[in-house]
């Protein structure tokens, strides 16, 4: 029997999204984490910099199969720059858009959101 795994909700903003639960939460200042509640689905944006990226971490995600390493990172599109529901909203009808381009990132982040990424890679809650 499989067990189901709840995803930390303290501390994070629930977002009903098409009728299915995410939650969102800004780290450090620095990224915008989106996830699922079931887990399948989980980025992180970063709101600092001239290089910003969306890290993909969880295995949902139109355009890039499962199995692929994660995290991926892509270049996005620029989203809205106030933090809340609405760049919230931005991202995931981007990331749900089954027209989206994906523009994968070449080269190693460098960034401060592959700093903050490695920071809480040892958890496994978003």
């Amino acid at each position: 029997m499989e067990l189901a795994v709840a995803i930390r909700t303290k501390g994070r903003a629930p977002f009903d999204y098409n009728g299915r639960k995410f939650v969102w939460h800004v780290t450090d200042e620095v990224l915008l984490r989106i996830a699922s509640v079931d887990k399948q689905f989980s980025v992180a944006y970063e709101l600092v910099g001239t290089n910003r990226l969306l890290a993909v971490g969880g295995p949902e995600f139109i355009g890039i199969p499962k199995t692929a390493r994660r995290p991926a990172w892509i270049v996005p599109p620029e989203f809205s720059a106030e933090i809340g529901g609405r760049t919230v909203r931005e991202i995931l009808e981007w990331c749900f858009d089954a027209d989206h381009q994906i523009v994968p990132y070449e080269g190693p982040p460098g960034t401060t959101i592959q700093r903050v990424w490695d920071s809480l890679s040892d958890s496994a809650d978003p």
